[in-house]
């Protein structure tokens, strides 16, 4: 036998244990995936998997740059230099083809956002690797929107690249992690998320200064948000102790990782008191977003229930006391797009009261939207895909937060969801005839 095959051999066998470990990842989380599962995964030793890649750590993070590196091949660059006239059409072709998160190369992605979602104390080496690769994506789409936009001033526009780069990005992973569990429609989603994006730096074109600071009348309607109602739960209860525990685990490590241990650990009560209230694990998490989503609504309710006037501009209020709201539930949030990014074939129950709480959030958006277009109405395709853009880009926008490590309010971007909501609406709303007119 050559060098050469020797080489090829084993080069072949590294990749079959770095598909390996992105097939585990995605079925189990990082916690549950084992250097053992991925050898009997891939057919090859422990040995071989330790000899090539020294420990866990290091094997994920050339998993994931492998992957990385086998998507990039096809991804776009963002290095042409496009006229504000044609930005739309280069948007279209660069970012906002629905890929599925089923094809080859997306591995990496729903790995990355799993890792991003994640809260540890020691970040893993994958979950840094990631940061950088979708952070030179970031700077690639931040620089052509600096070349695209019709702003003279250079601190300017580079502060509006960055908020539109951001948004952008935000609108791509957005919708990528709402396809894993939602039927979305290419063409709608596709025409809303460009015409928004076009309608946002439109309006920063007009308006520069909106990038630096939040203008006049959406610093009012956030203004004039509620505070956070109070939890209508006994905290001092052993039951509501252990789901308080659950949730702080399963937002730091995913639901895969939270063992009964490390909840026992958190809350400081022994296995039989948590069995005494829940006969498994999946019994404590099925309750734990039962609860997490009452308690969220007794903390943020709907605008329909608070009153809320929506009369000097009512998509920009609805806009605020939505991302109010989205900003009250952040481990609900983080949990279920967790739990979303796994294979279907785990967790079934959970999913499914998770997969219950997001149509009755996606519900409360298309009323919402039917209430500020009336033409929505009548078209129940194009008001489902309206609230699915709305939920993308909110996710989005919560993830590429939580990566960067920020837990703030998502209302300073109030205006800007707004415009690119109502820009994009208006470029999918059925033509009206000359009477509308």
């Amino acid at each position: 036998m050559t060098d050469s095959t020797t080489r090829s051999e084993t080069e072949e066998q590294r990749s079959r244990a770095l598909e390996a470990t992105l097939t585990l990842v995605a079925r189990s989380g990082y916690q549950a995936t084992t250097i053992a599962a991925v050898a009997k995964e891939a057919g090859l030793s422990e040995s071989f998997i330790l000899w090539h890649f020294r420990n866990k750590d290091r094997l994920f993070a050339e998993a994931l740059e492998y992957s990385y590196r086998k998507r990039r091949s096809t991804s776009p660059s963002w290095s042409e230099v496009v006229p504000p006239e044609k930005r739309a059409v280069a948007l279209r072709h660069n970012a906002l083809g629905l890929t599925p998160p089923s094809a080859e190369g997306t591995e990496y992605r729903t790995f990355g956002l799993m890792l991003g979602l994640e809260s540890r104390p020691v970040q893993p080496t994958a979950r840094l690797r990631f940061t950088e690769f979708r952070g030179r994506t970031l700077s690639a789409i931040t620089s052509w929107w600096d070349r695209s936009l019709r702003i003279e001033d250079a601190i300017e526009r580079m502060a509006a690249a960055e908020l539109l780069g951001n948004l952008t990005l935000s609108a791509v992973d957005g919708r990528f992690i709402n396809s894993v569990f939602s039927e979305l429609d290419r063409d709608v989603t596709t025409d809303i998320i460009v015409a928004g994006l076009e309608g946002v730096a439109t309006r920063l074109e007009e308006r520069p200064s909106a990038s630096l600071e939040l203008p006049p009348a959406a610093a009012r309607a956030v203004a004039s948000l509620p505070p956070a109602g109070p939890t209508q739960h006994d905290e001092t209860s052993t039951r509501i102790q252990i789901l308080r525990a659950a949730e702080s685990v399963a937002s730091d490590i995913g639901i895969d990782s939270a063992s009964i241990a490390r909840i026992c650990k958190k809350c400081g009560c022994s296995p039989t008191s948590i069995y005494w209230f829940f006969k498994d694990k999946d019994a404590i998490f099925e309750a734990l977003i039962e609860f997490l989503h009452k308690d969220w609504n007794d903390t943020h309710p709907r605008a329909s229930k608070v009153g809320t006037p929506w009369s000097d501009d009512p998509l920009l209020e609805m806009m605020a006391h939505s991302l109010w709201r989205y900003s009250g539930a952040a481990n609900l949030m983080r949990i279920s797009l967790m739990l979303f990014l796994h294979s279907e074939d785990t967790h079934t129950v959970t999913r499914e009261e998770c997969l219950r709480v997001r149509a009755e959030l996606c519900r409360e958006w298309q009323d919402s939207y039917s209430r500020m277009f009336p033409e929505l109405q009548h078209d129940e395709t194009l008001t489902h895909g309206v609230a699915m853009v709305h939920a993308a880009v909110s996710d989005g926008l919560f993830i590429s937060q939580q990566i960067a490590g920020g837990n703030g309010s998502m209302t300073a971007y109030t205006w800007v969801l707004s415009e690119f909501m109502d820009a994009g609406i208006r470029s999918v709303l059925p033509t009206r005839g000359p009477e509308a007119s």
